[in-house]
């Protein structure tokens, strides 16, 4: 005679053994990480200064290294200085002309030059300038190359700190020259009126 089960075992709507008792069920997905490292914005923030920054210390550099490679090509007759001083004068107004961001020059300065935004190929052109500016043998070249050294170190940190450099730099020129078009359409308005009011 087969044993009967007992009820506490039983399941009462299938008629069988009913399933041993379960856990709580398993997550089904991990919880988020804490402590996940986010990209800092105040740094971005501040990107607009250090722009304005590195515009003031390169345009001041470039015209220290201007005034050393003139001195060098007037004050000596060796072939040689003259050269390397029309070499620092080219590359001075180069750096000049791209700090400006003038409207009709810096697009065309951007991408014939597109290496003043990479880091390290900058650092290079602005180590050859020091060299060029080491070589006038002159107290004016002695300052212009140490100051180009300093300078080169400033925009390789800015350009390895700030990735968007290039964008905000971009943005805040073109925001400059819708001001400059404002002022001078202002300007073109009231000098219209001022000549409507005297012809009448």
């Amino acid at each position: 005679m087969k044993p009967e089960t007992p009820s506490w075992l039983a399941d009462p709507e299938a008629g069988t053994l009913s399933s041993p008792i379960k856990g709580p069920p398993p997550p089904t997905a991990a919880p988020p990480p804490t402590g996940i490292a986010r990209e800092p914005k105040d740094a971005e923030q501040h990107l607009g200064w250090w722009i304005l920054f590195m515009r003031v210390i390169n345009m001041a550099t470039m015209i220290c290294l201007g005034v050393a490679a003139v001195f060098a090509m007037t004050l000596t007759v060796d072939v040689d200085s003259i050269i390397l001083g029309v070499y620092g004068v080219l590359f001075a107004t180069l750096v000049f002309c791209f700090e400006t961001q003038l409207w009709f020059i810096r697009k065309r300065i951007s991408t014939s030059f597109g290496f003043l935004f990479n880091p390290i190929f900058r650092t290079l052109f602005y180590g050859m300038m020091a060299a060029v500016a080491w070589s006038y043998k002159s107290t004016m070249g002695l300052v212009s190359a140490i100051a180009t050294i300093v300078c080169a170190a400033l925009n390789f940190y800015v350009l390895c700190r700030f990735p968007s450099y290039r964008e905000e730099r971009n943005k805040l020129a073109e925001e400059e020259d819708a001001k400059i078009n404002e002022r001078m359409n202002e300007e073109i308005k009231k000098r219209a009126m001022a000549g409507l009011r005297a012809g009448s």
